[in-house]
């Protein structure tokens, strides 16, 4: 595909990356990361919902790439090769593929009892996963294939992403209220804060090819851009997401990929136009969260509202059964928090129906004990 005719496609936001909604199904189930396979003209998807690896083609035609995995969630692509963060049985640690005959080249066992998320790669040999339950840092050896443990604690790491010019690693943590990204030094696993993001539930990085950081965040369904130095404010690129998830940048067409976790499709947005039109919820509410989610027995709704009103919020199963009533009372405008804790039910995947006056949404969120 030639890079005008893809631009001039992505002038806009592009839902499932299938041009002119042209393709016959979608197989997304909470897509968790994205990341572009340029020798072969793809995305590659990874669905956190059902195990599966998706691929789409440069017409918007999805099919499966692998299915053997059952609970996946960061991916990576570096040349010829794919490496996934997987987190159930039969393989819990980090997968490889060949982008190029779609085998599996190895798997390489963690000793994780949280959930491994993010992953990346630097210049030297290493791969670093973020364990996000468990507050670890993992380092992979990738030609030994080994793992060690290289920051322990780190509380609730999310996004990684190699910073080589300056010998470190970023990582956002969600840590309510601040949200900051920190440097870890790759020689001595040492920390700073870079920059607070001061966001609820900071998620994916990236970079852009003038050294820009990326950030994606569930509070407010959109996506930042940092300077090269982090001295000024960050700039909204894009908005209308719906939980953005592990966001990446095919640099060859400087296109911004956008995995939306609840609403099971990709946002492809065009960064040279910038010509994004944002998505705004209805005027009752102006955001609507849970974090962490998936989850592990507890799990934090929070909300916003506009103007005083009653409010309800109810969690059904899978079935359609309502669970629980968690909030059913009048509030004043303004933020809003309440916790869920689901220990007296199974796991599986639960929604919660948030209803103040005549706006009602509902929002999808996974329990796993």
């Amino acid at each position: 595909m030639s890079r005008s005719y893809l631009l001039c496609l992505c002038m806009i936001i592009f839902v499932g990356f299938g041009f002119g909604q042209v393709q016959a199904q979608n197989l997304l189930n909470n897509p968790e990361s994205v990341v572009f396979d340029t020798l072969h003209n793809r995305y590659m998807v990874s669905n956190f919902g059902d195990g599966t690896i998706v691929e789409i083609d440069e017409f918007g035609n999805q099919s499966y790439f692998d299915t053997t995995l059952t609970r996946i969630a960061g991916m990576l692509n570096r040349r010829d090769t794919l490496f996934v963060a997987s987190n159930d049985v039969p393989y819990i640690g980090l997968v490889a593929y060949s982008l190029n005959t779609d085998e599996m080249l190895f798997y390489l066992p963690i000793p994780s009892v949280g959930l491994l998320n993010d992953l990346d790669y630097d210049n030297s040999g290493y791969i670093y996963i973020s364990d996000y339950w468990d507050n670890k840092l993992w380092r992979v050896d990738v030609s030994e294939q080994s793992c060690t443990l290289f920051v322990d604690p780190l509380e609730a790491p999310n996004g990684v992403i190699c910073d080589t010019l300056n010998n470190r690693l970023l990582v956002i943590l969600v840590i309510a209220g601040l949200s900051p990204i920190v440097a870890i030094d790759f020689t001595d696993g040492s920390q700073s804060v870079v920059v607070n993001t001061y966001g609820y539930a900071g998620d994916g990085l990236a970079w852009d090819d003038q050294g820009r950081l990326y950030t994606s965040e569930w509070s407010t369904n959109s996506c930042h851009r940092y300077d090269t130095l982090f001295t000024h404010p960050p700039q909204n690129v894009s908005s209308g997401h719906d939980a953005p998830a592990d966001i990446s940048i095919n640099r060859r067409d400087n296109i911004l990929c956008v995995p939306n976790f609840y609403r099971n499709d990709v946002d492809f947005v065009n960064l040279d136009e910038n010509a994004v039109p944002e998505v705004i919820l209805p005027d009752k509410i102006s955001f609507i969260d849970n974090y962490p989610n998936p989850f592990n027995s507890t799990t934090t709704i929070e909300y916003s509202i506009t103007e005083a009103s009653l409010v309800t919020i109810e969690v059904y199963d899978i079935l359609g059964r309502n669970i629980k009533t968690i909030v059913n009372s009048y509030q004043q405008s303004g933020y809003h928090q309440v916790r869920w804790q689901a220990d007296d039910v199974s796991s599986g995947v639960y929604f919660y129906k948030i209803q103040a006056g005549e706006f009602n949404a509902t929002r999808k969120m996974v329990l796993l004990n």
